[in-house]
């Protein structure tokens, strides 16, 4: 029987109004070359994707997973994830996606006025939805976080990550900093609940290839 595996790619957005909405820069790529990787190895992957990877990737057309789920808000991400898990009881599931941290409390619907020279929105903490993994699919699912922060010293990056991996009950936390990932360059560091912190720079899709490895092994 093939493994099942769900991995998840791209950012998420929170709306403000009817016409726009807060994102993020990611792009999804690691994500995508993640589940590539998988694909090569003869799992069976069900990526979940932003609506902007599928597009610039050109996934509608073709993809060679046996499932793609798109997703744009965080709504639609949450209910898809949720979903896949309840149907098809993964046995990985990667957590590549940038997840918003924080939702529009001061949403509404129709367009906001924008004659006012000044703008001011209320945002509120949105839920951790890596923290309810363990709960929902028990022990036997292998449950990878990211970690991802922009020019912070080593130790601080490291210290998030370890407290991800632990707090969440992960079985690895893959820490990385944006100023790290140039040219097709992604360079990683894995991060286990023992302590382990196991460093691999590489272009993308051997540093994808790496961590596919480590968790079949």
């Amino acid at each position: 029987m093939k493994m099942k595996i769900l991995v998840t790619a791209g950012g998420t957005k929170v709306r403000i109004d009817d016409f726009r909405f807060v994102g993020n820069f990611s792009k999804g790529k690691f994500g995508l070359a993640i589940a590539r990787e998988f694909v090569a190895r003869g799992a069976d992957v069900h990526v979940l994707a932003s609506e902007d990877a599928v597009e610039r990737e050109g996934l509608r057309k073709a993809h060679p997973f046996a499932r793609l789920t798109p997703y744009a808000y965080f709504e639609d991400f949450r209910d898809g994830l949720y979903r896949a898990i309840e149907e098809e009881k993964p046995d990985v599931i990667i957590m590549a996606a940038a997840v918003s941290d924080w939702l529009c409390a001061d949403a509404q619907g129709g367009k906001i006025d924008s004659s006012a020279q000044e703008l001011a929105l209320r945002f509120v903490r949105a839920p951790k939805l890596i923290a309810s993994l363990r709960e929902q699919c028990g022990v036997g699912t292998f449950l990878v976080g990211f970690k991802l922060l922009s020019g912070a010293p080593r130790e601080e990056l490291m210290g998030k990550a370890h407290r991800q991996v632990r707090e969440n009950r992960l079985n690895l936390t893959v820490a990385n900093d944006l100023n790290a990932i140039r040219d097709g360059r992604h360079q990683i560091v894995l991060v286990t609940p023992e302590g382990g912190e196991i460093a691999v720079d590489g272009e993308r899709g051997k540093s994808a290839s790496t961590l596919v490895d480590f968790i079949l092994r």
